[in-house]
């Protein structure tokens, strides 16, 4: 064959098979279309029509229709002819909106652009919709082919959402039931663009948006800012809810991805780098940070993998500053190596509430608390004359039930003999039965100044302030030491309130309640005595720790509270019982004002102070306590250090315990400390000539009508 022959010979072939291709290419074919249309999905019933594209994407007028035969939004169309592969998919209709996990109240269209070549199962999102356009453009101006422009459009619509690296998979396979990362952008994608429009206008905003993208695949700073804006805004956690109990329902269970990872909370243009790899927790290395009163600057390490950021949180109840309560003041940074730097302002109150800094996911999901305690300052006044009426209210309170308590230990230990009317006489007498209305309108008393008390007590606690908290039970330990001296089984009353429970409790009982307390206003309160008698020194809750020892017999424990207030040499004994109780005393640890036409100062001592506690008892009370722990010299130098500066003889170690009697009746009677010297000597019954049972006081009748069980040896009626 000549070289002519071969060569007509492969032009004959080549015109052959390139005649055979067309043929093949054009040739019409069955296909066998399914999928999902997916917002949420749409609902049984809605149409998807598919409509055949030239391979300019151009329509060639052969479409067909079908139904969502099921409320998962699948849908198929089976053994339809076509010609070209590439169809246009258009759904309508209603749609489960993931947002706020209802049906919608109208209908929306979605399409997609799809090459069948390239797989039958197709599902119809708002990402397909929206690339349609960009797609088309691409493929008839910059003439790319179909698979070119597939990849750059998926890739710029992403990258729209910080979403890039999800746009190798063909957004017609995405599904947001699949449980992938994939159906995590799908969603998130699907609820920005829904979140805080109807259908209507997410059909103008999805318009809007793809017309934007079309022009070179980038959106405008508005539309950036607009999806950033309701991104960030989501409820992930409720969205992700939305869908598992939607899917429920139609009795499939489904998995959603975390949410959060799909969104660009800090604008770098990459959704999800800020939660590092699956690990969201965040916590500070300390639950509390407790500050002096000075304040200062203090460095808190941030446990974290991921991003967040700060706010703070005002811990402090509406209205309580009216009692002079106060947070910190500061100012928080993060620094590099992941530390809260915090400056904090001096103290700007005695009462200071605690305030919490809180750092968060930047989806706001997990978060961290940080307490700032701060400390109170003693030297800072109440500014606020409200709120020191407030306090007088507490104090006159506490004086009035103390005035008739002292009155009537006073006379009851027949201290004074000098009273003027049968009322007192009957306490001189011991002829005390549980209708006498002294004794009655006494427990009144202390029972009234009790609940202003427990209502700052509660206060306290609520906005997490240790010193008011503190200073309130202080106050409440001294009335109920009081009560318990006199009547013994006495009800404690917690809360205020028509339902509180109430306790009736033994004394032993009663002050073993206080102990822990007492304690923690010790470490609280400040060392050296001033004038708030609301905010007082340790030595004050030292003393009434050591008094309830002594009642119980814990004199080691009593010895080493009264020990410590003697052994700071704030206090001298002054050298008479009535300058003891002057308004220039050295020897007052806790006192309250008198008044001076009280019962109390024309009957037992006129003088400008109420004393509560004062030196000279924190004295005697020690010698008890050497006494009874076997160390009858010490005690024999305290009580004679009382004597000298009161103008008399010393005594000697050999008469101790008579000499302590003697010098506690002279120097201490009319200060309510007498009586509770006898009894838990066992004096009282000889000294007073009293029963056993008349140790304590009746309980007012009346008081046993509410379930409140009355003392031994009084009768009722």
């Amino acid at each position: 064959m000549t070289r002519t022959n071969i060569l007509s010979l492969l032009i004959v072939l080549t015109f052959f098979f390139s005649c055979s291709d067309d043929e093949n290419n054009n040739k019409p074919r069955e296909w066998n279309i399914q999928g999902k249309v997916e917002k949420g999905p749409f609902v049984k019933g809605s149409t998807v029509d598919i409509q055949e594209l030239n391979e300019s994407l151009s329509p060639t007028g052969r479409s067909f229709t079908t139904t969502i035969i099921d409320d998962e939004g699948n849908f198929n169309l089976n053994n339809i002819t076509l010609e070209s592969p590439y169809v246009l998919l258009k759904a309508e209709g209603y749609f489960f909106n993931e947002v706020n996990g209802d049906l919608s109240n109208g209908q929306i269209t979605l399409q997609a652009l799809s090459d069948l070549s390239d797989g039958t199962s197709i599902n119809i999102n708002i990402l397909t919709h929206l690339k349609k356009d960009r797609l088309i453009q691409l493929i008839k101006q910059d003439k790319l082919s179909y698979k070119e422009a597939n990849t750059q459009v998926q890739k710029e619509l992403l990258t729209s959402f910080g979403l890039q690296k999800y746009a190798e998979k063909e957004f017609n396979t995405y599904s947001i039931t699949a449980g992938t990362n994939e159906s995590g952008a799908l969603i998130v994608v699907s609820a920005t663009l829904l979140n805080g429009r109807s259908e209507a206008k997410l059909t103008e905003y999805m318009a809007s948006i793809s017309e934007d993208l079309k022009v070179d695949g980038k959106l405008s700073d508005q539309h950036k800012e607009d999806i950033w804006d309701k991104s960030t805004q989501l409820n992930v956690t409720s969205i992700a809810n939305n869908i598992v109990e939607r899917y429920k329902s139609l009795n499939k269970d489904v998995n959603v991805p975390d949410l959060s990872y799909f969104i660009d909370w800090d604008r770098d243009g990459i959704a999800g780098n800020e939660f590092g790899v699956g690990n969201k927790d965040l916590s500070f290395e300390m639950d509390t940070l407790k500050v002096g009163k000075e304040g200062g600057i203090f460095k808190v390490k941030v446990n974290s993998q991921i991003k967040y950021k700060v706010f703070k949180m005002d811990n402090i109840s509406e209205g309580t500053y009216d009692w002079g309560l106060r947070k910190p003041e500061f100012k928080s940074t993060i620094s590099d190596n992941d530390y809260l730097e915090l400056t904090i302002e001096p103290a700007k109150s005695i009462l200071m509430t605690t305030d919490n800094v809180i750092i968060t996911s930047l989806d706001e999901q997990t978060s961290a608390t940080l307490c700032i305690a701060q400390e109170g300052d003693f030297n800072k006044e109440i500014a606020s004359n409200d709120v020191k009426n407030l306090y007088a209210n507490i104090l006159l309170g506490m004086r009035n039930s103390f005035y008739q308590n002292y009155l009537m230990e006073a006379f009851y230990s027949q201290s004074f003999n000098n009273y003027e009317n049968k009322a007192w006489e009957v306490f001189f007498n011991h002829e005390l039965d549980s209708y006498n209305s002294t004794v009655a309108q006494a427990w009144e008393l202390a029972y009234k100044a009790l609940p202003i008390m427990r209502t700052y007590k509660q206060l306290s606690e609520q906005n997490n302030v240790e010193l008011g908290l503190a200073a309130f039970t202080n106050l409440e330990a001294i009335v109920y030491y009081q009560l318990a001296i006199l009547w013994s089984n006495v009800p404690y009353v917690k809360d205020n309130g028509i339902d509180a429970p109430i306790n009736q409790m033994k004394e032993k009982d009663l002050f073993a309640l206080f102990e822990d307390q007492l304690l923690r206003c010790i470490e609280l309160f400040p060392a050296k005595k001033n004038n708030n008698l609301i905010f007082v020194s340790k030595d004050t809750p030292r003393a009434v720790l050591a008094k309830m020892y002594i009642q119980t017999g814990e004199y080691t424990k009593a010895l080493g509270l009264l020990n410590d207030i003697i052994n700071n040499g704030d206090y001298n004994i002054e050298p008479s019982r009535e300058k003891a109780c002057g308004s220039n005393s050295q020897e007052l640890i806790f006192s309250l004002i008198q008044d001076g036409n009280s019962d109390y100062c024309n009957l037992i001592l006129n003088g400008d102070r109420l004393p509560v506690i004062t030196y000279t008892d924190i004295v005697l009370s020690a010698a008890e306590c050497e006494i009874h722990t076997g160390n009858k010299s010490k005690a024999t130098d305290l009580i004679n250090t009382v004597r000298n500066k009161r103008g008399k003889e010393s005594i000697d170690t050999n008469n101790v315990e008579t000499a302590l009697t003697t010098t506690w009746e002279e120097e201490l009677k009319g200060f309510f400390s007498y009586f509770a010297y006898l009894k838990r000597n066992n004096l009282a019954e000889s000294k007073l000539n009293i029963e056993t049972y008349q140790n304590i006081f009746p309980i007012p009748e009346r008081e046993t009508y509410f379930g409140i069980n009355q003392n031994p040896g009084y009768l009722t009626k």
